[in-house]
């Protein structure tokens, strides 16, 4: 069997969440305008760490571990991986990437954990 693409692997997170498409483009926009604390319309690094954070905290209830390295370089690396335009800051489509990583992550360890 092929490997599956991103959209799918994509697709099959959000099942495992019971998640529409819908749900999470609704996500995205609410993610959004609460991180945006400086309604700046972009999330900077700072906006972005506490997301990051709660979602290196659900892992870890799940079961992941992190060390110290990967705790400190964590949004620095997901900064890396969506910020297609690299000026530092991540618009609402960057973000939405942000999120469906975070989801990504998630789903991953729940299936790896759950054996």
């Amino acid at each position: 069997k092929m490997s599956e693409s991103a959209g799918e692997k994509f697709q099959s997170a959000l099942k495992i969440f019971g998640i529409s498409k819908e749900d999470f483009e609704k996500e995205v926009k609410a993610g959004f305008a609460d991180a945006d604390v400086d309604k700046s319309g972009a999330i900077d690094k700072k906006e972005l760490t506490p997301i990051v954070e709660k979602v290196m905290a659900a892992m870890a209830k799940l079961g992941e571990k992190f060390t110290d390295e990967e705790k400190r370089t964590a949004t620095d690396e997901v900064m890396k991986m969506v910020d297609a335009d690299k000026n530092g800051t991540l618009d609402m489509a960057e973000f939405g990437d942000a999120m469906k990583l975070g989801i990504l992550a998630l789903a991953s360890t729940m299936a790896t954990k759950q054996h």
